[in-house]
């Protein structure tokens, strides 16, 4: 007695999909021996360098913006010792806050002004910070995006 004949079912086959939707991105970067990888859903979303010279890499983390990010919020870099700086402006609410903050800082820190943005190193939220004390592991991300992007492991 045949079993399919009600409704048709047509074979099954294996289908083969791709590891990313279509049009998405992503970043990876090796740290230690742990492999970190972002996924992000559009190419408009994928970190981009917007300025580089002999001392400073600015990087664009443009993903922020869906949170909400101001664009001067989104900003990072990179100096060329190899410290990560994030905008201060997050992580202490106001500008005058952050120029307090730093001036308060009793080691030396990375700081530079770029187009409007107060840029600090990562030390600065991580240590004087409540937001930075609360989630170190958004700055953990924010630099290894920063090392993923300038180094061009970005595709």
């Amino acid at each position: 007695m045949k079993t399919n004949t009600r409704r048709y079912r047509p074979p099954r086959r294996a289908r083969r999909r791709p590891e990313l939707p279509l049009g998405a991105a992503a970043a990876a970067v090796a740290r230690g021996v742990e492999l970190h990888a972002w996924n992000f859903h559009s190419f408009d979303d994928v970190p981009v360098v917007v300025h580089a010279d002999e001392l400073w890499t600015m990087v664009d983390l443009r993903f922020l913006r869906q949170f909400g990010g101001d664009s001067g919020d989104r900003l990072a870099a990179i100096v060329a010792d190899g410290r990560i700086c994030v905008a201060a402006r997050p992580w202490f609410q106001t500008d005058e806050k952050s120029r307090d903050e730093v001036g308060l800082y009793t080691d030396a820190i990375a700081t530079r002004r770029w187009n409007g943005t107060l840029l600090v190193d990562s030390r600065l939220p991580r240590y004087c910070s409540e937001l930075g004390a609360r989630f170190p592991n958004v700055l953990n991300t924010i630099e290894s995006l920063v090392i993923a992007t300038v180094s061009g492991n970005v595709s």
